[in-house]
């Protein structure tokens, strides 16, 4: 049935049901949060299962039909969800009663169900130190990433796209820091404060990524890869420029550096057959790197196959001359 309706997808069956059990509605109205639930929970397994509210198909049909709604009208919680379910695990009463006034999704009492009787700790655990139990922290709960079920991710994760987003971002950190194991996410997770986020424990193990795609100039004297973020932060201080900028794309395998002789920092980029290209040399401040120092960088990358850009070309006599003079004009005018 669609979502709509006073109750959303509950309406219709509420009113069916109340057709054979006057009294029904007022009931859901007045109710425990526990009894409606259970209520609720039990219109849900009719759903997921196909059960009709009502039929015209014979007198047995219809006996069953009366005899869910008296139940649904007249009995406690346990005896409803013992009813339809075939049993109540323990827990799975008190967690109805933390649902809330408003119905959760039907697959949503099926999933709660499963996870009491099950059971899962980690979903339970989850489970107990939610305030409420809504249908953004039952979809959360379904798509985080096992690692990630914690009560504190739970409770600040909004809706199953932030979930998503989450799981990415931790295959992501642990694909690039060898030490992001499950067991080391899951102690930061339970170290972290009530102020603390989920995001700023991921971004403490991105920050020590060790795992950086491969590198140029690997093992040659007098040239140090920076293929860590603590060495692309620490040469971004010494050296008082944008390096700390340029981390998620050396951790994307987009640009890599390289410190030379201690003084200078060289700039690659990646080419389509697999080689790299000599983009730039950096010093202090970005200032003018000397000819000379320019000059060795681009002859040892030259010595083991990486050409470099050339800033200086071949222009004919005088270019310089016109471009000065012709700096006011344009080339597209008529």
């Amino acid at each position: 049935m669609s979502d709509v309706g006073l109750l959303g997808w509950i309406t219709q069956r509420l009113i069916a049901h109340d057709q054979h059990a006057r009294g029904l509605i007022a009931r859901v109205l007045g109710a425990s949060t526990q009894n409606r639930q259970s209520i609720y929970a039990a219109l849900a397994h009719e759903e997921l299962n196909g059960i009709a509210p009502d039929t015209t198909l014979g007198q047995s049909d219809f006996d069953a039909v009366c005899e869910r709604a008296m139940r649904l009208r007249n009995c406690p919680a346990l005896e409803i969800i013992s009813a339809v379910y075939g049993n109540v695990p323990e827990g799975f009463l008190g967690a109805l009663a933390r649902c809330g006034a408003e119905p959760l999704k039907p697959d949503h009492y099926q999933q709660l169900f499963e996870i009491y009787s099950t059971p899962q700790p980690a979903k339970l655990n989850a489970l107990k130190y939610v305030d409420q139990i809504t249908r953004a922290v039952m979809d959360v709960i379904a798509t985080l990433a096992p690692v990630l079920l914690h009560p504190k991710v739970v409770r600040s994760t909004a809706d199953s796209a932030a979930a998503s987003q989450l799981n990415d971002a931790l295959a992501c950190v642990q694909k690039l820091n060898s030490q992001a194991t499950n067991e080391a996410i899951q102690d930061a997770i339970r170290q972290m404060s009530e102020a603390g986020t989920i995001s700023s424990v991921l971004m403490r193990f991105a920050r020590r990524a060790d795992q950086f795609p491969p590198q140029p100039l690997v093992g040659v004297d007098g040239v140090r890869p920076l293929d860590s973020v603590p060495l692309l932060i620490a040469a971004g201080r010494k050296y008082q420029n944008c390096l700390p900028t340029h981390v998620s794309r050396a951790l994307l395998g987009l640009v890599a550096f390289a410190e030379f002789q201690d003084e200078t920092i060289l700039e690659f980029r990646p080419l389509s057959n697999g080689g790299w290209l000599l983009e730039d040399v950096h010093v202090e401040q970005n200032g003018r790197v000397a000819d000379a120092d320019r000059a060795a960088a681009q002859e040892l990358c030259a010595h083991h196959g990486i050409a470099h850009v050339s800033r200086i070309g071949n222009p004919p006599p005088g270019w310089r001359s016109m471009e000065s003079l012709f700096r006011r004009h344009h080339w597209d005018a008529a």
